[in-house]
């Protein structure tokens, strides 16, 4: 642990040596090395930010799981955050717990307020227009969401949402999600026009000091999402200056704009012991805001980006609602994308709050977990979740309830667990490994107090463990990062030549992002024939689509009920009036077969939109295929780009290649050449919305038959005997299934065209993207005539070699916390 400590601080200091240097350097340097200077520092500063952190412990989970009683019940301090039966937390409130020698109860000792900056906005925006989006189309609403494709209010002003809203307003059934998050994203419009100058250059930023008493009267909830009936139009406010003070009125105008909130409270040793962190500047817990809660895209998008730096995690779950898709997603967040993933999930813990509505099971013998499962249902879901959430873990599972000391009755039925705690340890008495034992210990912790002392030991063992650890796996990964940018930067401004081994290399990674470019051609070329688009059970999409609308067109009953009718093989006219049985009032079933075209075109249209949103369904299954088969396909120019060492070396060639951005441009468009993923699904469905959109609303044109016709078995027809014989053999039944054919190769023929007007666009699309991506790819000339300039009298002759030496020593000393913690690589 103290070893632990002691890398931190020299990962700090190594990366605060990276920045004086990289400040001391020349200022009137080419562009290309000014770029790569700026990503190096930006990289170092992280580092120093990272290894100052405090070890944090997150509170997550769906809005009723009861987070915030919880932990304000783990700080014994209720009144601390705000709790009600309804959604309450509005941002992510960190506490700082300190220990302190001596006291009688923790007190609160400052609170400070932190703003996301501009960018962060502007990323909120999107979260919230990314919401919007998926429920109109996922629910294939009436709402012109093409118009705000690709589009930010923050950076392209709000004219364009406010049009898209006011009809939501004007109609009194506008979807209620829609409305949610449209209100959401115009409070986010006036909070800027009040609050921009508040907000800090990059993110964290400084966080502004206020009394602690503020916080809690201007950054709750309270009524802030209740709609307006009428549509919020834009106010023109005054911008607050950047050093304005922070009331409780101010902070209430400027609310969406705050990233976090942080208190600091003193905790007497006696009442929960930290020692077990051995860090003298304690603790962060934080309480996350609810999930799934109507308008609150805002709140998971602040969940996400704090969770960035959370190392340790309790998803808190409602006892007898475990079973939500909200903290199994935060859980995933919390991994992605971290070097140190594999510590992060030993670090989860499972908080089954409110387990009082848990009806205890009586027991008289040693019993097996599996047949307290049996017996509860609810405790059974409880240890699915608690399972599925901690990797196959349940036993890692704390029950608590945050009311306990406040209801006689809950601990009274509490004690009655107390017998199946011990039951459970008689049952696993000779397996000291069974799970048994963990859910027992968990059961009788919570006969105890609730289970609230058992957390409180919890979390400071938690973070004890694996914390610190975490926190210097994340640093090490930053650390490997920043050498690799000195190497780069190092080469460019000392100006060495490649070896002969990097020129060959680097002319490998050429001709293979030269067959990629043909390879992506070939694919596309494919895809211009729609015909051998397949499935991924390789049936051909344009022959699904025909069976489809004839499996539609057949099933009609329509065509029964007019068969029905139909003696050696001429189908009648329907019978008029008639003999009725007494009691009898229903017409015969067959009575309202179809005489006209017009009850043909009702399912006709029906089924048209049917078969054409499967058809749309299935097109992008089929684009996904040809897409995984590019992927296959460029696969060896990607696994070179993604090399570390070849990819420097191309960066260190591209940026002198393009100096006016170091190369960042051509190396991002490289990168996409070799991952079609990451932008094809993105052009098929601006293909679909340029062939009308993904949903066809048919009208009267789309029906192939003229509307309002008899059809020849319609009673007008044969009137005159002239035209008997010839009606005959127009009412033969073959006549019918004709029609039907017609009907369902008129049906194939329009979902087939839409098809193929979406891929004959998509097919532009892609060969100009192609052409484009082709333009980037360097020649083997171009590379071989750069070669890295001299550095300038002036500059440093060493360049960062002496930074990269010290580096090198401590990758040394470090390698066996590498390999112990899972997350080697080079350097480590």
């Amino acid at each position: 642990m103290a070893d632990d400590y002691a890398e931190l601080e020299r990962l700090r200091s190594y990366g605060e040596k990276v920045l004086r240097r990289l400040r001391d350097r020349p200022a009137d340097v080419p562009a290309h090395i000014r770029v790569a200077r700026e990503e190096t520092e930006r990289i170092a500063a992280e580092l120093v930010e990272r290894s100052k952190e405090r070890q944090s412990f997150g509170f997550v989970g769906d809005f009723n799981a009861g987070k915030s009683r919880l932990l304000a019940r783990v700080l014994r301090m209720p009144e601390l955050l705000k709790v009600s039966g309804a959604p309450t937390t509005g941002n992510v409130t960190a506490v700082r717990v300190l220990p302190v020698p001596y006291g009688e109860a923790p007190r609160v000792t400052a609170a400070w307020i932190g703003f996301l900056s501009l960018d962060a906005v502007a990323e909120c925006a999107a979260f919230v227009m990314a919401k919007l989006e998926a429920v109109v189309r996922e629910c294939r609403l009436p709402y012109p969401i093409s118009g705000l494709r690709n589009y930010n209010p923050i950076n392209d002003g709000w004219e364009r949402l406010e049009e898209f809203a006011r009809p939501l307003w004007r109609d009194p059934h506008a979807n209620a999600e829609v409305r949610a998050h449209v209100y959401e994203l115009l409070k986010l419009r006036d909070a800027v026009a009040r609050g921009s100058r508040l907000l800090p250059a990059s993110d964290p930023g400084p966080q502004h000091a206020v009394d602690p008493a503020l916080p809690e009267r201007a950054v709750e909830i309270g009524g802030s999402r209740d709609i307006p009936a009428d549509f919020p139009e834009r106010r023109f406010v005054a911008p607050l200056p950047a050093d304005a003070d922070l009331t409780a009125e101010t902070l209430r105008e400027v609310f969406p704009l705050v990233r976090r909130v942080t208190y600091q409270v003193e905790m007497p040793e006696r009442l929960w012991d930290l020692s077990a962190v051995r860090d003298p500047r304690g603790i962060e817990l934080c309480d996350h805001p609810g999930l799934n809660t109507l308008g609150g895209a805002r709140d998971e998008f602040l969940s996400r980006r704090e969770l960035r730096r959370i190392t340790s995690i309790a998803v808190v779950v409602n006892a007898r609602q475990a079973e939500t898709v909200g903290p199994a997603r935060l859980r995933g967040l919390l991994e992605g994308g971290r070097r140190s993933r594999e510590l992060l999930r030993d670090s989860l813990l499972v908080v089954g709050n409110h387990f009082d509505v848990i009806e205890p099971i009586p027991v008289g013998s040693p019993v097996a977990l599996a047949a307290l499962r049996e017996r509860s249902e609810e405790l059974a879901s409880l240890l699915r979740a608690a399972g599925e959430l901690s990797g196959g873990h349940p036993e890692r599972t704390v029950l608590t309830c945050a009311v306990f000391h406040q209801n006689p009755e809950t601990r009274e039925r509490a004690e009655r667990w107390r017998p199946v705690a011990a039951a459970l340890h008689a049952h696993a008495a000779g397996d000291a490994d069974a799970p048994e034992h963990g859910i027992a210990r968990a059961l009788a912790a919570y006969a105890d107090d609730g289970g609230i002392e058992s957390l409180r030991r919890r979390i400071a063992a938690h973070l004890g463990e694996h914390g610190v650890r975490i926190l210097v796996g994340e640093c090490r990964a930053l650390r490997r990062d920043l050498r690799d940018r000195l190497e780069r930067l190092h080469r460019l401004e000392t100006g060495g030549s490649s070896a002969d081994r990097d020129e060959e290399r680097l002319a490998h990674v050429v001709r293979e992002l030269t067959r990629a470019s043909s390879a992506m051609r070939e694919q596309i070329m494919r895809l211009g024939d729609p015909a051998v688009l397949t499935l991924p059970d390789g049936r051909p999409l344009l022959d699904h689509v025909r069976h489809a609308a004839i499996n539609d067109v057949y099933l009609w009953e329509q065509w029964a009920k007019t068969l029905r009718r139909s003696v050696n093989g001429t189908i009648g006219p329907r019978a008029a009036g008639g003999f009725r049985f007494p009691g009898i009032t229903d017409d015969d079933p067959d009575d309202d077969a179809d005489d006209t075209t017009d009850g043909l075109r009702e399912p006709y249209l029906n089924g048209l939109a049917e078969v054409h949103q499967e058809a749309f369904k299935l097109l992008a299954e089929a684009v996904d295929r040809w897409v995984a088969e590019c992927e296959e396909a460029v696969r060896a120019a990607r696994e070179l780009l993604e090399d570390p060492r070849t990819r420097g070396l191309l960066e260190d060639r591209l940026a002198l290649l393009d100096p006016r951005d170091g190369g960042a441009r051509r190396l991002l468009l490289l990168g996409y050449l070799t991952n079609p993923r990451q932008w094809v699904p993105g052009a098929l469905r601006e293909s679909i919305e340029a062939a009308g959109g993904g949903d066809l609303i048919p009208d009267e044109h789309h029906f192939p038959l003229a509307a309002g016709h008899a059809l020849p078995w319609h009673p007008a027809f044969g009137r005159h005997a002239e035209a008997q014989e010839q009606t005959a053999a127009r009412r033969h039944q073959s006549r019918l299934f004709q029609l039907r054919r017609d009907l369902a190769n008129a049906m194939t023929y329009t979902v087939q065209s839409r098809v193929a007007r979406v891929l004959s666009d998509l097919h532009g699309r892609l060969a100009a993207a192609v052409d484009h991506l082709d333009r980037k790819v360097p020649t083997p000339g171009d590379l071989g005539r750069i070669r890295a300039p001299r550095p300038d009298a002036g500059a440093v002759s060493d360049g960062y070699g002496d930074l990269l030496d010290e580096d090198e020593h401590m990758n040394t000393g470090g390698g066996r916390h590498g390999t112990s913690f899972g997350i080697g690589g080079p350097g480590f």
